[in-house]
């Protein structure tokens, strides 16, 4: 999707195996802060997220990642030719290593009464928040994470949360990646974030929602009349006769 941050068009998507994810529903709030749409995911399919800049950038910006509500990476790109694109594929744990992101699902347990989500952590199921604002940048230094993360899938959850869907994300697979430069980052005032949403859920659930339509099965052939079956059988029959040799 294209989103406009005033200083500039910059489009974020969300690819599995370097292949972009079709995009469903497209809505823009008209607001020109937020846009939303959707997106087939793949359980246990490993997923990134890129931002790249269109056409003339006067500022760099700044791309925030949020899966299934909660903060996860985030990355900058620059009106340099070089750092124009973005690519934000897991959550790093140490300067070189990162665990990627990854389709999954809920793990539920029986309904006791409790519900260890609220609600606005169950709306936040199924969604990926892009996030975009402009800053300033400054080199930096790696700052390990204070904390270990954490997505909704990692604990179990009651049996209503379904209703919102047992698909969600979750860490994948420990990634090493080297020759990294880091920076931080300072909001410029005046400036509003802008918000693109991706809510991803199992094609078959976006048949069922109906936010896509499901392909028409190909018509079987017509089938012949049984008066034309029987002619067809009784001319074979009188060929089959013709055909045969009397014996001497």
């Amino acid at each position: 999707m294209f989103l406009n941050v005033g200083l500039g068009i910059i489009k974020v998507w969300v690819e599995c195996n370097e292949v972009e994810l079709k995009e469903y529903a497209p809505k823009d709030f008209g607001d020109a802060k937020s846009q939303e749409c959707h997106v087939a995911s793949q359980e246990d399919q490993e997923f990134r997220i890129g931002a790249v800049a269109v056409g003339r950038l006067e500022q760099s910006h700044r791309v925030d990642v949020y899966v299934d509500g909660k903060w996860l990476a985030a990355k900058s790109i620059h009106p340099s030719n070089g750092d124009r694109v973005a690519y934000l594929d897991g959550v790093w744990v140490t300067e070189s290593q990162l665990k990627t992101f990854a389709f999954g699902r809920l793990m539920l347990k029986e309904d006791d009464g409790t519900n260890n989500m609220d609600a606005k952590t169950l709306s936040d199921l199924g969604t990926i928040r892009v996030q975009i604002e402009a800053v300033t940048t400054s080199p930096s230094t790696y700052i390990p994470p204070t904390q270990s993360y954490s997505l909704p899938s990692d604990n179990p959850v009651s049996e209503k949360a379904k209703k919102a869907g047992a698909h969600a994300a979750r860490l994948g697979q420990l990634k090493t990646v080297t020759g990294l430069t880091w920076s931080s980052t300072t909001k410029i005032p005046g400036y509003t974030p802008r918000d693109t949403i991706f809510r991803y859920a199992p094609i078959e659930m976006l048949y069922a929602r109906e936010i896509i339509q499901r392909p028409l099965s190909p018509s079987p052939p017509p089938r012949a009349s049984r008066s034309k079956q029987r002619r067809k059988l009784k001319k074979s029959a009188v060929l089959l006769w013709c055909g045969a040799k009397s014996s001497t």
